[in-house]
């Protein structure tokens, strides 16, 4: 999700990018640790509205993105998204030239 984006409002969730606002420590089981944040990528491709449509669509119904998700799962079709991970070691980091936490 993108604040103040050039790409618009998100049609619905079924055509929504996402990711995790946190970052993730995950330890394995001989306590080796790494930083991981997830991002989830529609396969149905990404559609947004302009601040016009949403005002249309919004003005006659607020639960428009719901409904759009339970009608075509109940018409047989199922949304899907690539789900993905971005992983660094945890730990001092640097020789990177930013603060990849920030």
């Amino acid at each position: 999700t993108h604040l103040k984006s050039p790409w618009g409002i998100p049609a619905n969730y079924r055509e929504m990018e996402g990711s995790g606002v946190n970052t993730y420590k995950l330890v394995n089981d001989q306590g080796e640790a790494v930083l991981c944040k997830f991002h989830w990528i529609p396969k149905q491709g990404v559609r947004n509205l302009t601040s016009q449509q949403a005002s249309e669509i919004q003005a006659k119904d607020v639960g428009h993105a719901t409904r759009d998700l339970y009608d075509n799962i109940k018409a047989g079709n199922f949304p899907e998204w690539e789900f993905c991970v971005q992983i660094m070691p945890d730990g001092p980091n640097d020789h990177l030239s930013f603060d990849p936490l920030d």
